[in-house]
């Protein structure tokens, strides 16, 4: 039975979801959450729009839909930075997946630490989409 789910669950791994036109593979199998959240459909979509011709960042990646849309919109250049390495391998997993590899950058980052170096004119457009923090009171950072 054990052999069987985990084959059940490489075959999901390469599930691709549909993110408005861009696929992004499943990861299930690390137990987090996927990260894609049908309620940012919209969101995702606009940015395809707006990012054109752009140079954006995209923060708390995670596994890239928001980069992944700028980038298919045209974008001139999109940088995705989260502070996972296992987000970031993600996110190049979905940018290969989407053929768009050569359109992104991809960065393990604190995005706080980041943000305060960028200089005027590094980007045109910021995405900043981060995760709940202040689920559980020892995970609070004061700013």
């Amino acid at each position: 039975a054990l052999k069987e789910k985990t084959q059940d669950i490489e075959a999901a791994r390469e599930l691709p979801l549909g993110g408005n036109f861009c696929g992004l593979a499943f990861f299930g199998e690390n137990g987090q959450k996927t990260g894609f959240f049908l309620d940012q459909k919209y969101n995702r979509l606009a940015i395809s729009k707006i990012a054109q011709g752009k140079k954006v960042l995209d923060c708390f990646t995670h596994t890239g839909s928001f980069a992944l849309n700028a980038a298919k919109g045209q974008a001139q250049r999109v940088t995705a930075v989260d502070v996972s390495e296992l987000a970031i391998n993600q996110a190049k997993e979905n940018a290969k997946l989407n053929n768009l590899e050569d359109k992104m950058d991809f960065l393990v980052a604190d995005v706080f630490d980041l943000l305060p170096t960028i200089k005027p004119g590094d980007y045109d457009f910021i995405i900043l989409d981060p995760p709940a923090f202040t689920k559980y009171s020892k995970c609070r950072r004061i700013f």
